[in-house]
């Protein structure tokens, strides 16, 4: 990790190492050896820096548990403000007219 967390209890026996990536593929490979790492479990960030270390985990057969990023629902896209104008004059014009409570 980059920095210590704050406000929250730690377990006694943890060791935190802390440092700033990007890392290589051959430090990840030491650290793994050196700190005799048996599993990895990662978040999958979307991105490849953090990828040395699953490469790293690979050639050392040390099993992966990859987290999955939460399903986020995708909004419409639209290229220029004419185009956020037309599609909200649609959204409107096709919604469905709330009743009353009373029915009328």
């Amino acid at each position: 990790m980059i920095e210590p967390p704050e406000g929250i209890a730690l377990p006694p026996d943890i060791k935190l190492i802390f440092d700033r990536g990007p890392f290589d593929q051959q430090a990840e490979t030491a650290l793994l050896v050196n700190e005799k790492i048996d599993m990895i479990v990662s978040k999958n960030s979307g991105g490849t820096a953090t990828y040395p270390k699953i490469a790293a985990s690979r050639k050392l057969g040390i099993p992966v548990v990859m987290i999955a990023r939460p399903y986020k629902a995708r909004g419409h896209a639209v290229e220029h403000a004419k185009g956020t104008v037309m599609w909200l004059e649609q959204r409107l014009a096709h919604r469905e007219t709330p009743a009353s409570a009373r029915g009328v």
